[in-house]
C-alpha cells in the first residue's frame, strides 16, 4: 500500500461486525467517514466455507433478553431496513457432567467463576441468529458502505494526540488519517500500545489492566452421519479428581439449528472452551488444552471424534471478557479524551454481553455520534443566519 495523507469527519477503527453496523448507520445519515481495517472487512465474523459447509467462527447466536423488539439484531434489521433472515431455537441448554445428560440449571459452585460467568452468555435461551450464516449479514452491510468508504489492510500504529483530542491515527507506520471524531472498535488492551505514554491517565490505565480477556478455542467437527437432532446448546463439564481440573465445553449441532445453510452433507458441530491468556503462552500446554477439549467432547458423544470427515481448529485471542472497570462518559467517550468513542462487545456500556453488546453498542454510539453533528450543525447555521441579520 503506497504511503497516502487522508481527511475524514469520522474515522472508524475496526472493521469487525461493530465497524461495520457503525458505518452503514453513519452511511444512512448521510455522514463522511471512512473505515479503517487491518485486514479484510468483517473480520471473524464474517466466516468461511469448509468442505462445502458454511461455517460461522465459533458459536454466533444471541440470547433473546427481554422483548423481541428490543432486541439488538432485531433492531438492527429493523432500522437499517435490512432483508437477512433470523433464525431462533428456544430448546434448554443440557447438562453432560461425566456420565449423564440432564437440563442445564447453572454451573453451581466452581473456582472457575471468570470462566463461567463468560461462559453463561451461551447457555441462555431462547436464541436468534442469522438465517444462512453471519456472512450473510456482513455482505448486506457491505454492499451499503461505498468502496471509496472502506480502507482495508490499514493497521494501526499510533494516534496522536492534541490537547486532549485525539487528531490523526498513523496507518502502517508511514501514513495517516486525520478525523474530527474517532470511533474505536478494537479491544481497550490495544490502547495502551497505540496511545503515547502519558496520555491515558494512571486510573484508566490500572482500570484496562484489571480485566484479562479469554482466549476461545473452537472446534468443527463435520460428521458422515447424523449423531444427534436437537438445536440446543451443550454444556459439557468434566472432573478430574487425580488433578483437582474442572473443565468446560460449549457446544451444538450448528446444521441442526440452521436448516437453510449449505452443510456439504455433513452433520456440523461447534465445540468450544475458554482459557486464560497465559495458558497458551506455552505450546505444551495449548496442545493439553485441545486435547482435553476433545475428549470431554468424546465422553458425551462417543464416535463423534473419531470418525469425522474434517475438522477445523480455531484459535481467537481476548474473544471475550468485559472491561468492566473501564467507566466511559455518558456518551461513550474515553475518559480524557473527548473525540475518542469506545465501541464494541468488551466494553461496559450496554446491560448485554459479547456479540449481544457489540451491536447494542455500534447503535448507541452511532446514535450519539450522528445527534452530535446534527446538533453542531444546526449550532452553525444559526450563526450564519446571527451574521446576515447583522
Amino acid at each position: 500500500m503506497a504511503s497516502f495523507k487522508k481527511k475524514t469527519q469520522i474515522a472508524i477503527l475496526g472493521g469487525g461486525i461493530t465497524g461495520l453496523i457503525v458505518a452503514a448507520r453513519l452511511e444512512r445519515a448521510g455522514l463522511e467517514y471512512l473505515l479503517i481495517e487491518a485486514q479484510d472487512m468483517g473480520g471473524l465474523i464474517k466466516g468461511q466455507t469448509v468442505n462445502g459447509a458454511t461455517l460461522d467462527f465459533g458459536l454466533k447466536s444471541l440470547p433473546l433478553l427481554g422483548p423481541l423488539d428490543e432486541n439488538p439484531l432485531v433492531n438492527l434489521k429493523k432500522e437499517l431496513d435490512l432483508t437477512f433472515q433470523i433464525e431462533s431455537f428456544n430448546e434448554p441448554t443440557q447438562l453432560f457432567d461425566n456420565k449423564n445428560f440432564s437440563e442445564f440449571v447453572g454451573f453451581g459452585e466452581t473456582k472457575n467463576r471468570n470462566l463461567v460467568d463468560e461462559l453463561g452468555y451461551y447457555t441462555l435461551s431462547p436464541r436468534l441468529s442469522v438465517a444462512g450464516g453471519w456472512k450473510i449479514l456482513v455482505e448486506e452491510l457491505q454492499g451499503i458502505i461505498p468502496q471509496n468508504r472502506r480502507l482495508a489492510n490499514a493497521h494501526i500504529t499510533r494516534l496522536e494526540v492534541q490537547d486532549e483530542r485525539v487528531k490523526t491515527a498513523l496507518i502502517n507506520g508511514e501514513s495517516s488519517v486525520t478525523a474530527d471524531n474517532f470511533i474505536y472498535t478494537l479491544s481497550p488492551t490495544h490502547l495502551k500500545e497505540i496511545l503515547a505514554m502519558g496520555v491515558l491517565s494512571g486510573k484508566t490505565l490500572q482500570k484496562i489492566a484489571r480485566t484479562e480477556p479469554l482466549t476461545a478455542i473452537s472446534l468443527d467437527v463435520g460428521s458422515a452421519e447424523a449423531s444427534n437432532s436437537s438445536k440446543n446448546i451443550f454444556v459439557l463439564r468434566d472432573f478430574s479428581k487425580s488433578s483437582g481440573e474442572e473443565t468446560f465445553v460449549l457446544g451444538q449441532f450448528v446444521s441442526n439449528s440452521d436448516p437453510t445453510r449449505a452443510w456439504g452433507q455433513c452433520q456440523v458441530s461447534t465445540w468450544m472452551t475458554l482459557v486464560n491468556q497465559e495458558t497458551l503462552l506455552n505450546d505444551e500446554d495449548g496442545s493439553k488444552v485441545i486435547k482435553t477439549l476433545k475428549k470431554v467432547v468424546s465422553k458425551a458423544f462417543p464416535g463423534l471424534i473419531e470418525n469425522i470427515k474434517w475438522e477445523r481448529l480455531l484459535v481467537v485471542p481476548e474473544a471475550v471478557g468485559q472491561f468492566s472497570q473501564l467507566t466511559l462518559e455518558k456518551d461513550g467517550t474515553l475518559p480524557g479524551l473527548e473525540n475518542l468513542w469506545i465501541c464494541g462487545g468488551k466494553v461496559q456500556n450496554s446491560k448485554y454481553k459479547n456479540l449481544s453488546a457489540a451491536l447494542d453498542s455500534a447503535q448507541k454510539i452511532s446514535k450519539n455520534i450522528i445527534e452530535d453533528k446534527k446538533s453542531k450543525n444546526s449550532a452553525k447555521n444559526e450563526d450564519v443566519l446571527v451574521d446576515a441579520s447583522i
